[in-house]
């Protein structure tokens, strides 16, 4: 079989706050999930996604993942970027980053 080109359907949950650690985030794909290969995420400046599973002989299944939000990430809306070897999925606007709660860096 010949996978169509791969397509970010949605992401849950859709926002996280500044210094969270969110698990699972589930990434709704088609046609990203069909091999062993692993899957790539990318949300931009001040996250980190690691996969925690992407079900091979899927064409259309969750990825989960967990994503780690650095506290002082810039709040807004975030692209996201699956890539597997040489195919990628985007979907824009997939993710939101809230402020987090206060916290004092530093005392003079």
């Amino acid at each position: 079989m010949i996978p169509g080109d791969p397509i970010l359907l949605s992401v849950s949950p859709l926002t996280g706050l500044q210094g969270a650690t969110l698990t699972p985030v589930t990434i709704l794909a088609r046609d990203l999930v069909l091999d062993a290969t692993p899957v790539t995420l990318n949300f931009g400046a001040g996250i980190t996604a690691t996969v925690l599973s992407a079900p091979p002989g899927a064409s259309s299944d969750n990825i989960q993942a967990t994503l780690v939000i650095l506290p002082r990430t810039a709040t807004g809306a975030r692209n996201l970027t699956a890539t597997q070897a040489a195919r990628s999925a985007s979907l824009n606007t997939a993710f939101t980053v809230n402020r987090g709660p206060a916290a004092i860096t530093s005392i003079a």
